[in-house]
């Protein structure tokens, strides 16, 4: 009996710990927006044209969609992962770059029998997410959404990270879905972590004073290590405190048919366009510093390792501790593209320390090297 209730007593207590680390501060505005701020600088967010958070430019995150064609330095078309929301699929030729923006399509057409087999079929639509991943900072975009049923989107996500899968979805628009016409619809998920193996959100609708598909508005997402704030035109509708949103993620543009949400778009709506006048992105930090501001006293501890033909990487602030393996693990990215964001952020001069996941081992050579360029090139010290 007494092992039985000890069991019990354990069970709870770690049910309680995963629940207090649910975010529990949360704000959400009712009402409209009042006052937005006055645009005077492209500089910095509207939010701040004053630039008291002291903001830098995060190039690998700014477009202003001014050429001919989508630049593939910054865009990957397409989620690798996920073809579409049946029944539309996710189709390159929708994505395009035109006047000074990007367009997100979607159409009404005919499928090949390869992909109806699968369950696509009578629509398509579009996506692209950027090829750097990232994490705190300030984004922001000046779009329209779709005026269909369709979904307008603009989210993170990360796919193939170890024990951890999470997602931020700035807003998810049904432009002319019936009932949806002025929800602002932003939500926080977690689908996987090293303690939990189950999907939960941290949802919330704004309702906008307007229909959002009638015309251009600027949306922002400052994303902190302590809260997300959410923002239109300049003001903040949403904070959130951050309880497990700290790993990089891939800023990311969709459209898709969400039957059991919007319901589907009516066919004489289609085609119709998701249009973003701009992304812009931001680090916290002194200009001279472009952008890399974390410091620590002790160095950073960067533990490399292989596994399943992929290689992972935890950047960690250095103590006189050792870390432990569920640690290590937490901070993990998979492959030298996803560390770079976060070796960006570090000032010059900042010592990082290479090592084997496990305790005096040493990292993978090819890999090592790689860091070690990387580190040289940004000028930071690599040991």
């Amino acid at each position: 009996m007494f092992r039985l209730t000890l069991v019990v007593v354990l069970l709870l207590g770690a049910v309680a710990h995963a629940e207090e680390k649910r975010p529990t501060k949360i704000w959400n505005r009712t009402g409209s927006l009042g006052e937005s701020p006055r645009h005077v600088t492209d500089a910095f967010p509207l939010s701040d044209q004053q630039n008291k958070g002291g903001w830098v430019k995060f190039e690998p995150m700014i477009d202003e969609f001014e050429g001919k064609e989508l630049d593939r330095n910054k865009w990957v078309v397409g989620l690798e992962w996920w073809k579409g929301r049946q029944p539309a699929l996710f189709s390159e030729k929708n994505v395009t770059v035109s006047g000074g923006k990007l367009h997100l399509t979607m159409r009404k057409e005919r499928l090949p029998p390869e992909v109806t087999k699968q369950g696509y079929h009578d629509y398509t639509s579009a996506a692209l997410h950027s090829k750097t991943r990232s994490s705190y900072g300030y984004y922001e975009v000046k779009a329209k959404p779709m005026n269909s049923a369709g979904s307008s989107s603009f989210w993170f996500h990360n796919e193939g990270k170890p024990d951890w899968h999470t997602e931020i979805d700035v807003f998810e628009v049904g432009g002319k879905a019936k009932g949806f016409e002025q929800k602002y619809n932003m939500n926080l998920h977690v689908f996987q972590t090293p303690q939990e193996k189950k999907h939960w959100d941290v949802q919330h609708t704004w309702i906008a004073p307007w229909r959002l598909a009638d015309d251009y508005h600027v949306y922002g997402l400052e994303w902190g290590r302590e809260e997300i704030k959410y923002f239109v035109d300049g003001i903040v509708v949403r904070t959130v405190e951050n309880t497990h949103w700290h790993q990089p993620l891939y800023l990311t543009f969709d459209s898709e048919t969400m039957p059991e949400w919007f319901g589907m778009p009516d066919d004489k709506d289609l085609p119709s366009t998701f249009t973003v006048e701009y992304v812009r992105a931001w680090k916290k930090g002194a200009a001279e510093n472009v952008g890399r501001t974390k410091t620590s006293f002790k160095g950073w501890e960067l533990y490399v390792w292989q596994k399943g033909g992929n290689t992972y990487f935890s950047l960690m602030e250095g103590t006189n501790r050792l870390k432990t393996a569920d640690e290590i693990d937490k901070a993990a990215v998979k492959g030298i593209d996803a560390l770079k964001p976060n070796l960006d952020e570090l000032k010059p001069g900042e010592a990082v320390f290479l090592s084997g996941k496990k305790l005096l081992t040493q990292p993978p050579k090819e890999q090592a090297k790689l860091v070690r360029e990387y580190c040289k090139k940004i000028g930071l010290k690599c040991q």
